[in-house]
C-alpha cells in the first residue's frame, strides 16, 4: 500500500535545501531561541532518513542558528543585543562599500524607481502591512546596489542577510523603527541626485547600523 502522505521536499533532496527548510522555520519563528531541533520530528515531517536531516544541522550550526548544548542536544541559538549590533556593524561597512560602487551607475530611471520603492512603503507602513512594506524595502535595496560586481562581497552580504532577516522578524513589533528606515531612505536619495557618493557611503552605513541600534532599544531580554 502506498504512502499517502507526502514530504514538503523532494525525497531526493540536496543537503543544503533541508538546510533552507529548517533555517526558514528560524527566521520567520516558528522555531523560536532555546528549542529543541529534534532529528526525529524532522525526519517525520519531511518523510526522510535522519542522515541527510543531521548533516544539515551541522552546517546550520556552522552558520550560527544552531548550537550544541550537552545533554540537550540542538537549539535554535539565542541571540543578544551586542550578536545584532556586531553583525549590523560588519553589514554597514561592507554593504556601504558595495553600494557606493554600484549606485554610480545608477540611471535616472532607477533613482527614480527608489523613489517610488519609498512612497510604497509609507503607503503600506500606514496600514501597518509591515510583510509589504518590506517586500518594497528589499527592492530598495536590490535597485541600489544591482549594479556590485564584487561576488566576494556579495557571497558575504547574502551569508549575513540569513541573520539580518531572522532580526527583522522582531520589527514587525514596533513600526515606529520603520520610520527611520524611511528617514535615511530619503537622504539617500538626496545624495544619489547630487550625485555626493563619498557622503552617501557613510550614510548608508550609518543607516544599517541605526537599524541595529533602534532594534537594540526595543529589545527587553
Amino acid at each position: 500500500m502506498k504512502n499517502s502522505f507526502s514530504s514538503p521536499i523532494d525525497h531526493k533532496v540536496l543537503p543544503d535545501k533541508i538546510v533552507n527548510y529548517i533555517r526558514d522555520k528560524i527566521i520567520n519563528g516558528e522555531l523560536k531561541p532555546g528549542d529543541k531541533v529534534s532529528e526525529a520530528t524532522l525526519s517525520e515531517e519531511l518523510k526522510i532518513s535522519r542522515t541527510p536531516i543531521r548533516e544539515a544541522i551541522r552546517l546550520l550550526e556552522c552558520e550560527g542558528f544552531i548550537e550544541l548544548i550537552p545533554r540537550k542536544g540542538s537549539v535554535v541559538k539565542s541571540y543578544s543585543k551586542k550578536d545584532i549590533i556586531n553583525t549590523f556593524e560588519l553589514k554597514g561597512v561592507i554593504e556601504a562599500f558595495g553600494v557606493f560602487k554600484a549606485a554610480q551607475k545608477l540611471s535616472e530611471k532607477e533613482i527614480e524607481k527608489l523613489s517610488n520603492y519609498i512612497e510604497n512603503e509609507k503607503k503600506y507602513l500606514e496600514k501597518l502591512d509591515i510583510a509589504k512594506f518590506f517586500k518594497e524595502f528589499d527592492k530598495f535595496n536590490n535597485t541600489l546596489s544591482k549594479n556590485c560586481t564584487n561576488q566576494y562581497l556579495l557571497d558575504i552580504n547574502l551569508k549575513m542577510n540569513n541573520h539580518i532577516v531572522r532580526y527583522r522578524y522582531f520589527c514587525f513589533k514596533f513600526p515606529e523603527i520603520l520610520n527611520n528606515i524611511i528617514y535615511f531612505q530619503e537622504e539617500i536619495i538626496v545624495l544619489l541626485k547630487k550625485q555626493d557618493f563619498n557622503k552617501l557611503r557613510e550614510v548608508y552605513e550609518k543607516y544599517i547600523l541605526d537599524i541595529g541600534q533602534k532594534m537594540c532599544e526595543k529589545m527587553t531580554w
